[in-house]
């Protein structure tokens, strides 16, 4: 199950950022499978749900925050799952 989680959360965290001469953008990026591939872990519902409402409501909060204390939060949460 982490091993689930951490590869669900990379996928997320990889398209985060769009690097543009001036500044950094974010987006909240789709998801590179249908909400159904996890079918039989949890239905298409729950996962179309949590993604694109609580998923997204933590997306919209996290990038608020200015990009340094961002850029730490980031490294800090990668390097955890190092450990």
């Amino acid at each position: 199950m982490r091993t689930l989680l951490v590869s669900f959360l990379a996928i997320i965290l990889s398209g985060f950022f769009n690097d543009t001469k001036s500044q950094t953008k974010f987006e909240f990026p789709e998801l590179p499978y249908g909400y159904d591939a996890l079918e039989s872990f949890i239905d298409k519902e729950t996962m179309e749900i949590h993604y694109t409402r609580h998923h997204k409501a933590y997306f919209n909060n996290f990038v608020k925050r200015p990009l340094r204390k961002t850029s730490l939060a980031i490294n800090q949460f990668t390097t955890s799952f190092q450990k």
